[in-house]
């Protein structure tokens, strides 16, 4: 019946969906669902709302919201969505970074978000894992030893042509040709240390296509529009 209490039930049970308005009392709905991602990021949250709130709409679709309706609602609008919802494929990712510790950390997020995560410690480990599996997408560390990320995503591309690649560094100018390098050979964007798991789930679902509306999180490289955001 309030933002606390939804906050309250969405951490400490699993659901599979969960329907929110956007006006609640001591908290509202946007503000509810910032709170939940931190701790579900993977659950699909669709927005509800009888009032024009524009700009907490516009909020809520960009932190990922899977949809936003309004009431009074159509049930055959919401059991429409509820299909929706049940029939996505979740995407298979592969996480490659020399990182032990950050690559275990993202593949149990991503397993949390409903992804099937594999991860590689090295470019030649990973071109290996794509010989063997197919990939929707790739999120590639471009600091690598021995073969780099840009080799590393050239090498994966020429298996996996299909494939979305998302570069990742922490060294924003030192790497910035090599980014830029991927980007021009289709790279899907450049994500960049340190990060939220969230911001991440965004970019992947953008690329898989599973965003209703397109969000870039601070601090990558937009392929779009081809400029870098600061974080």
């Amino acid at each position: 019946q309030d933002g606390p209490e939804a906050i309250s039930k969405a951490t400490t049970t699993r659901f599979d969906i969960i329907f929110m308005d956007i006006r609640m009392p001591l908290l509202n709905g946007v503000e509810a669902y910032r709170k939940i991602r931190c701790k579900n990021p993977g659950v699909p949250i669709i927005m509800m709302t009888a009032y024009s709130m524009e700009e907490l709409v516009e909020e809520a679709i960009q932190m990922g919201a899977f949809a936003v309706i309004h009431k009074p609602l159509d049930m055959t609008e919401v059991e429409a969505l509820i299909e929706r919802v049940r029939a996505r494929k979740k995407a298979s990712v592969l996480f490659v970074d020399d990182d032990q510790v950050l690559c275990d950390n993202m593949q149990e997020r991503l397993s949390i978000a409903g992804y099937e995560a594999d991860t590689a410690l090295s470019g030649e480990s990973a071109v290996e894992a794509c010989r063997k599996k197919a990939y929707e997408v790739a999120c590639i560390d471009c600091k690598l030893p021995q073969m780099d990320g840009f080799e590393t995503f050239i090498a994966i591309k020429n298996i996996q042509p299909q494939i979305a690649a998302i570069m990742i560094t922490g060294y924003r100018e030192e790497m910035k040709e090599l980014i830029e390098r991927a980007i021009s050979n289709c790279a899907y964007s450049c994500l960049y240390k340190p990060f939220e798991a969230v911001e991440l789930l965004r970019l992947i679902k953008e690329a898989c296509g599973e965003s209703q509306s397109p969000y870039r999180p601070k601090g990558i490289f937009n392929a779009r529009k081809r400029e870098y955001t600061d974080r």
